[in-house]
């Protein structure tokens, strides 16, 4: 799962299915899904989801990839980043995640 810095969005990584859903978390505490979601991802399964700290952008960690979107500051609705993914080849096929750092 992966906060925006806001707090207006949440979004959920799939294991299984190579999706993400997004949800907008209201004042409440109650979530409604995000028009359009799930986004479809390209690579599974979903190892880890984080937001940059401006909330901009999402990045999502699969097997041998890393897929940028950007995140409708209105909607939540998420954009695939021109070029993405970006593959590598992990050292360990069991990754924990990822992190976002100033």
């Amino acid at each position: 799962m992966g906060f925006d810095p806001s707090g207006h969005f949440l979004y959920v990584g799939d294991y299984d299915e190579p999706k993400i859903t997004a949800f907008q978390i209201h004042s409440s505490g109650a979530l409604t899904q995000v028009p359009g979601s799930p986004f479809t991802n390209r690579d599974t399964p979903i190892f880890g989801l984080v937001t940059d700290l401006s909330g901009r952008f999402l990045y999502v960690r699969a097997n041998t990839s890393i897929t940028g979107y950007t995140i409708d500051q209105n909607s939540g609705a998420l954009a695939t980043l021109p070029g993405s993914p970006f593959f590598f080849v992990p050292r360990d096929p069991q990754p924990l995640g990822l992190v976002a750092v100033k």
